[in-house]
């Protein structure tokens, strides 16, 4: 078996203490091993470790995270899954590319699966076919325009699991951006939507570049969501989130849709027509210097619609 890249053991670290239903806080609690040497480990050292910024964690870092988590040294550096890179880059792909429902973009998300699924999905671990099955159904639902909202789906046999998680991992994020595009059509579940979108918001500063990538459409979907309702409450946070969360991700594709919105919020929360419109501005000139043609002619008409 192989071992892992810093980057991989980070985003295994965080994945097995989430499953534990752990927080870093309490996961970092001082533990005594079986010498009896008290080992120590800090929030800061376990942050930087699971999100892949320390080169060679020490031995020691290693030991209590293998102890907290009730594995094996060896189990902890291996790499069990034996996942593709060529897998990893594909996942990573089919989530950032933005869904506009441009055919181009809609054709390319149905090609990457067709090449995930006959080339990886049967060879894949459990939690992996799962992420697949997941992505498949958000984007069945945007493609398909409403069609899977008559089946049931599986935020329907996760859901209750989903709701008492502490900490959500990159599984959990997916199933909070499905439920998201189904409640796009039907009556929105406020008391669950506020319920994901706060446990979303209090981890984002602490997620993972992976999280990240998943946390910004659950941003855009949630915004839009409430725009529909005319609910402002939680714009600003979310607002914010996303910016962050584009800074640490480098989805610069993603930002003319955020100062699209922050237009939207400006118009109709500020009455501020002035600022809207620079905003609203900036979001066209920013999707026409990024190469996103269609992009910046939806965000033209809506910036029409909306003045």
């Amino acid at each position: 078996m192989s071992q892992l890249s810093v980057n991989v053991l980070g985003e295994k670290i965080r994945n097995l203490r989430q499953d534990l239903g752990l927080s870093q806080e309490s996961f970092c609690e001082p533990i005594t091993n079986s010498e009896g040497k008290i080992l120590i480990l800090s929030e800061r050292q376990l942050g930087r470790i699971e999100r892949g910024e320390v080169a060679s964690p020490g031995l020691e870092q290693l030991a209590f995270i293998a102890n907290r988590l009730e594995i094996s040294l060896p189990s902890l550096l291996s790499d069990d899954g034996d996942i593709p890179e060529k897998y990893r880059e594909l996942k990573q792909r089919i989530i950032k590319i933005p869904s506009y429902r441009e055919k181009s973009l809609a054709d390319e998300k149905i090609k990457i699966l067709k090449e995930i699924k006959a080339a990886y999905y049967d060879k894949l671990p459990e939690d992996e076919k799962l992420s697949i099955d997941i992505l498949e159904e958000i984007f069945g639902i945007y493609l398909q325009k409403g069609i899977l909202l008559k089946k049931k789906t599986l935020i329907d046999s996760y859901l209750n699991q989903l709701i008492t998680k502490e900490i959500y991992n990159q599984n959990d994020l997916l199933l909070v951006w499905l439920f998201l595009t189904r409640q796009v059509r039907k009556p929105l579940k406020e008391h669950i939507f506020n319920h994901f979108i706060t446990k979303v918001i209090s981890q984002s500063k602490t997620s993972s570049l992976e999280e990240g990538t998943i946390i910004l459409p659950i941003c855009l979907s949630a915004l839009y969501l409430l725009f529909s309702k005319s609910d402002y409450t939680l714009y600003p946070k979310l607002i914010e989130v996303a910016n962050f969360t584009i800074s640490k991700t480098k989805e610069f594709h993603r930002k003319p849709l955020i100062l699209m919105v922050e237009g939207k919020f400006e118009l109709f929360v500020n009455c501020d027509s002035r600022k809207a419109t620079e905003l609203y501005r900036r979001a066209i000139a920013l999707a026409e210097n990024l190469g996103e043609e269609f992009l910046a002619k939806k965000i033209e008409e809506e910036m029409k619609k909306d003045f």
